[in-house]
């Protein structure tokens, strides 16, 4: 049995470790937000704007392919002695499967950009967090208990409300109506993408062997392997739907290389964020977080694009930010409270040593 003092020492560093815990989660999320802000921004100013002429697949690839340049070299410089050789074939499967789905759902949430403005998308985006309630139901991550129906119900509710045309949208031209359309298409195949991409982080980061090479890898390796799928699946695409748009003159332009640049930064920094968040919690727990850092997002859209949102429009963000906060409440209600590996180590002795 442990002493007072022992049992003393225990619970401080489980309180240690568990503060530490909540500080890593609140810094990843507040990197994430602002990273996500300013990479939503640039998208829609490079897209828009007339020197550049980049289609949103095209740009999507470049971005990718540059995104795993960075993430490949930062792994070099910080290696945590992880061999990728040593990958088994089911992990490639399963990194090329991530890969396939980011690159589709960033093609089509950036294409959503062309027929909607930042605050609509990011208002629709809100409906997320129930599709990836219903997808780790099924997949046996996370139960759906009451309090997370209840949230889902407000969830479902506040889409329906969003889903009303603003004052803005029943004047569009009709050209502009056909535009409007296409982009909440690819909206909602984009939030599909997404709730199937966050589950399988959670099986990549959470479900696989202690000993296995994905377990091992850092969070910089799994992205420098992703992220050339997602480049060359947006460049199936770019070649089936936009092969006007790849000329090397346009490709290689000074203004073209820096944007691509300096977007690919912030989707490394996004990436690696999104996959060390899964990883400190869950994949629902983080389209939670989605859902409230979609505030920032659609002042972004007000302030930088002169965006403009109808009352009922918010009434029904405002019910899914209220169904995202209930869902926190529930998650909080029944998941354990994380405890130190070394306590967990010492508990797990055999019945012959406690004898």
């Amino acid at each position: 049995l442990l002493n007072k003092d022992d049992g003393a020492e225990s619970e401080e560093g489980e309180e240690e470790f568990f503060s530490w815990h909540i500080l890593q989660v609140v810094l990843l999320t507040l990197t994430w937000w602002s990273a996500a802000v300013y990479v939503t921004v640039a998208f829609k100013m490079t897209t828009a704007s007339p020197e550049m002429k980049l289609p949103p697949f095209t740009l999507t690839c470049l971005v990718s392919s540059a995104a795993g340049l960075i993430a490949f070299s930062l792994s070099c410089v910080f290696r945590n002695g992880t061999s990728v050789l040593q990958i088994q074939r089911q992990e490639i499967f399963r990194l090329i499967a991530l890969g396939i789905m980011q690159g589709l759902e960033l093609a089509c949430l950036n294409k959503s950009l062309m027929g909607l403005t930042v605050s609509e998308r990011t208002m629709i985006q809100n409906t997320n967090v129930l599709l990836m309630m219903l997808a780790a139901q099924c997949l046996g991550l996370e139960k759906l208990t009451l309090l997370r129906l209840l949230a889902g119900t407000l969830l479902a509710l506040g889409g329906s409300i969003q889903g009303f045309e603003s004052s803005e949208t029943q004047k569009l031209a009709e050209s502009e109506r056909a535009d409007h359309f296409t982009g909440i298409l690819f909206m909602l195949a984009s939030m599909c993408l997404t709730a199937l991409k966050w589950m399988l982080i959670q099986i990549v980061t959470q479900r696989s062997p202690p000993n296995s090479c994905l377990a091992q890898m850092s969070k910089l390796q799994i992205n420098a392997a992703v992220q050339p799928v997602t480049g060359l699946t947006c460049l199936v695409l770019a070649l089936a739907f936009e092969s006007a748009a790849l000329s090397p003159d346009r490709l290689l332009s000074q203004e073209v290389l820096l944007h691509v640049l300096l977007i690919s930064v912030g989707i490394t920094v996004i990436q690696v964020s999104e996959l060390k968040l899964v990883q400190l919690t869950s994949a629902v727990a983080t389209g939670v977080l989605m859902n409230v850092h979609h505030i920032p997002m659609v002042l972004a859209g007000v302030t930088f694009f002169h965006d403009k949102v109808d009352s009922l429009a918010i009434a029904g963000f405002a019910l899914c930010i209220l169904g995202g906060g209930l869902y926190a409440v529930a998650r909080s209600c029944d998941a354990p409270r994380p405890v130190l590996e070394a306590s967990s180590e010492e508990g797990c002795t055999s019945e012959s040593d406690k004898s």
